[in-house]
């Protein structure tokens, strides 16, 4: 038996390292990397089981599929390689690259992923989607904070006198977290929690607070509205802009006004503000509240807060929303060749409306890889219309999804078990991870970054090296020398290019175009009251899957859960098990009702990714509108209403 190590490559905070013990019949088993600093030895169920089950899945694509009517038959690599180039060649030369869309997202990580643009890019740029279902308000408000975002060292929570969790379900998302929280509890560190929907770690906090959703940044407010009456220090001023504007801002609201919106108690606000305000603090955020149309404002407004209490560029402080130190640090541009081409954006939450719309050049080839945007997009029915009008789709794949079964073009991709690469994707620590190919690929599967090589090899694209896998990433690790960074060294253990003690922001130093923090300059959108659609419907991931991935691991009935608190099943006349219709102005869904106390009095929770095959996909009624900045996707603020099944 031979050890190897490798990593997780699924759309997570944590990253983890893994040690994969190879038996000589081929089989292997996967167990946590004791020696990685983080992540510690110790697995999630979808880390530990679902991807080595995922790789010999009867669901597993092993050859390239060309659709023939309504079914898909196999088709050689030499076969699907002409095809797909052919179509493409046809396309350049009627319409030009913009015809052509690469609609990707993060179902995968892995540096390699990256040559995919390349490819696109040498084709003169074509259209791609802009924006996330997920993040990117946030980090568009951090960005106009900061310059850019970094987040603390892990340990420097021990530095902390009180530990914010902010719309992070850490039990859910982020359980390697979790540990350096319980420490820190030992060590008698106070713990808060703002989040609408009660969670495992509310229930260690020594202040709860459940707020009304899309209220966070007034909450924000409040606690700068206190500083305020303090008296902010001249030297926090002198390196910060908007100061006068966020002044106004506050002077909007009483702290009894944000009681009401908030629904958190005057005395609550002042218990938090005693908790944060009386010495070193960190906060943690969550992407949950990224999915309201004022997401971006209200991640600067906890900024402000951070940075106006003087928990910016000190230990024991912070804002720990995600980190681009890594990435910064790595030569992705010499894969990509990013500078290279202007390609057409389409905003990505309205990816659908835009392929219906845009018909300058109209989209007549789309390529497809590491999403299933059948089922994650909002609109289904709309997406639906918008992916089957394109002429030709291809989908790249590990196994089918929804995605795949409207493709005319499956490709089979090898899963992170069967290619080198490195893993960098943590939201919240530094660590490196090699991934080392622990298994031959099954059937004719293949890296997506070969596929894309030998279409330029046969569409005779310049600039498109026939290099080897570790040649790449040796091309990227460059600028990682200066860290003692390399890839042999990789191959040993995980690697950070800085320790514990990196401090982001030390001396009020930004990367913003002055050097300066700048504070909220912009009013925070208020939720609206709608009396026809009086509720919320919330669509998070739960612990045994992630997105669409992994959905055969949940008891998926005839219909989807809907979790509600007792309180709204009062007022509209329901009880446990009910059928319901569930509807918004987007579309409806039947869903069976499940009674907790834990979920918000006016949220209507269920889970994400639910195949069509099982019907009443979430997606079918969630709102496809744009946050505030930074494009992203504003599903939480789904406006609906219930209805008994009759």
């Amino acid at each position: 038996m031979k050890t190897l190590k490798s990593a997780c490559p699924l759309d997570c905070w944590d990253a983890c390292s893994f040690i994969v013990e190879v038996k000589e019949n081929g089989d292997f088993n996967v167990k946590g990397d004791a020696n990685h600093p983080i992540t510690q030895g110790f697995l999630c169920k979808k880390g530990r089981e679902y991807l080595k089950e995922r790789v010999f899945s009867s669901n597993r694509i092993k050859t390239p599929l060309l659709k023939q009517g309504e079914s898909h038959i196999p088709i050689s690599w030499e076969q699907a390689i002409s095809i797909f180039a052919e179509k493409i060649k046809l396309t350049l030369d009627n319409y030009g690259p913009k015809a052509i869309a690469h609609y990707y997202d993060s179902g995968a990580g892995g540096l390699l992923k990256s040559l995919e643009h390349r490819f696109f890019n040498l084709l003169g740029g074509v259209t791609e989607p802009i924006g996330s279902l997920c993040w990117a308000a946030g980090l568009e408000g951090t960005k106009e904070d900061f310059g850019t975002y970094y987040c603390h060292h892990p340990l420097d929570m021990y530095n902390s006198d009180c530990i914010v969790i902010w719309g992070r379900n850490v039990t859910e998302t982020n359980i390697h977290l979790l540990p350096f929280i319980n420490e820190g509890l030992k060590r008698g560190k106070k713990l808060v929690v703002i989040d609408p929907n009660e969670t495992k770690i509310s229930e260690k906090a020594t202040l709860y607070l459940k707020i009304n959703p899309a209220t966070d940044g007034f909450l924000a407010l409040a606690l700068i509205k206190k500083l305020i009456n303090l008296g902010i220090s001249q030297e926090l001023l002198k390196h910060c802009n908007n100061y006068d504007d966020l002044v106004k801002i506050v002077d909007c609201y009483t702290v009894e006004e944000i009681s009401e919106i908030t629904g958190i108690g005057v005395n609550e606000i002042d218990q938090f503000a005693k908790l944060y305000l009386s010495g070193r603090s960190t906060i943690y955020l969550g992407y949950g509240m990224q999915r309201y149309y004022n997401s971006g404002n209200t991640i600067r407004a906890i900024n402000s807060l951070a940075y106006l209490s003087g928990n910016v560029g000190v230990k024991g402080g912070g804002v720990n929303y995600a980190d681009s130190y890594v990435a910064k640090n790595l030569d992705i541009n010499s894969l990509t060749l990013a500078n290279s081409a202007q390609p057409r954006y389409f905003p990505k939450p309205q990816f659908a409306e835009y392929l219906l719309k845009e018909k300058e050049p109209p989209i007549k080839v789309l390529y497809i890889s590491r999403a299933n945007p059948i089922v994650t997009l909002p609109n289904t029915n709309k997406t639906l219309k918008a992916f089957l009008d394109i002429d030709f789709v291809v989908c790249c794949d590990v196994v089918h999804t929804d995605t795949t079964k409207i493709a005319d073009l499956v490709l089979p991709a090898t899963t992170s078990f069967e290619e080198e690469d490195l893993i960098f994707t943590s939201m919240w620590h530094r660590y490196i991870n090699y991934v080392h190919p622990v298994i031959e690929p099954q059937g004719q599967s293949k890296p997506e970054w070969m596929i894309f090589q030998e279409l330029a090899k046969y569409l005779d694209l310049p600039n498109f090296p026939q290099i080897t896998a570790s040649q790449w990433i040796e091309k990227a690790l460059k600028p990682m020398e200066k860290y003692n960074i390399t890839l042999e060294k990789l191959k040993e253990k995980s690697l950070s290019p800085t320790d514990q003690y990196s401090l982001p922001w030390q001396g009020l130093k930004f990367s913003t175009s002055d050097g300066k923090f700048n504070l909220l300059n912009e009013k925070i959108l208020l939720l609206e009251e709608n009396k026809d659609f009086s509720y919320l419907f919330m669509t998070p991931h739960p612990k045994l899957s992630l997105h669409s991935q992994f959905q055969q691991h949940l008891k998926l009935g005839d219909y989807p859960q809907i979790f509600i608190n007792p309180k709204l099943a009062k007022k509209e006349g329901l009880k446990d098990g009910d059928i319901v219709i569930i509807k918004s102005k987007t579309g409806e869904l039947k869903g069976e009702i499940t009674l907790v106390d834990w979920v918000h009095r006016k949220v209507l929770f269920t889970y994400e990714g639910r195949p069509l095959s099982y019907g009443n996909t979430p997606n079918l009624i969630t709102d496809e509108g744009l946050t505030d900045i930074g494009i992203g996707t504003t599903m939480y603020q789904t406006y609906c209403k219930i209805i008994k099944s009759s």
